[in-house]
């Protein structure tokens, strides 16, 4: 089997996995919008498993892992549905909406979401409270479409009808953690 057929194997066994794992009693009338929402809080749910974080990013061995949404209530609510009595290791799972220019201490997954519940906030403000995330141990994932997704260590993408995700290994060191093989492995890039 060549590396590009392994890869694709491999990416498709993992969003089969996903797809299962999370939505095995999916309603037949869901949008595919809907679908598109499950299928990047099961992304976003499954990342955590494959990021390492420095050991001064939790209090205890038991401490949650938080994920930050931020301009996205629906994802918020879908990530609280799945992660609900779930692990990520040995660690619960926490859901917080956030606002931005709302502190991300405590977070270690922060979703950039579009809007930010509809309020807009000078362009400046934004690109401040974004610069601000860096060199902070948080896993941040934006849509790649956003403005400030450059600086987001996980950029989601549409490629051929699919959603499919890009790292920045650079974005990952700046921010002072360490992401898997077998993520890397089925990123759509690597920048």
């Amino acid at each position: 089997m060549t590396r590009s057929v392994s890869v694709r194997f491999l990416l498709l066994a993992l969003a089969w996995l996903l797809l299962s794992a999370f939505y095995g009693n999916s309603q037949a009338d869901d949008t595919p919008e809907d679908i598109a929402r499950q299928v990047k809080a099961a992304y976003i749910f499954k990342f955590a498993n494959y990021i390492e974080w420095p050991a001064s990013s939790f209090e205890a061995p038991d401490s949650p892992i938080v994920i930050g949404v931020t301009g996205a209530d629906q994802l918020a609510d879908e990530l609280t549905r799945i992660s609900a009595n779930r692990l990520i290791g040995k660690r619960p799972v926490t859901v917080k909406r956030l606002t931005m220019m709302d502190s991300t201490a405590g977070v270690h997954i922060l979703y950039l979401g579009g809007r930010d519940n509809g309020v807009t906030k000078p362009r400046s403000q934004l690109k401040g409270w974004v610069s601000s995330l860096q060199g902070q141990p948080l896993l941040s994932i934006a849509d790649a479409t956003q403005e400030f997704a450059e600086t987001a260590v996980i950029k989601f993408v549409i490629d051929n009808n699919r959603l499919r995700f890009d790292v920045s290994l650079a974005a990952a060191e700046r921010n002072h953690h360490k992401v898997a093989a077998p993520l890397l492995t089925v990123a759509r890039r690597l920048d």
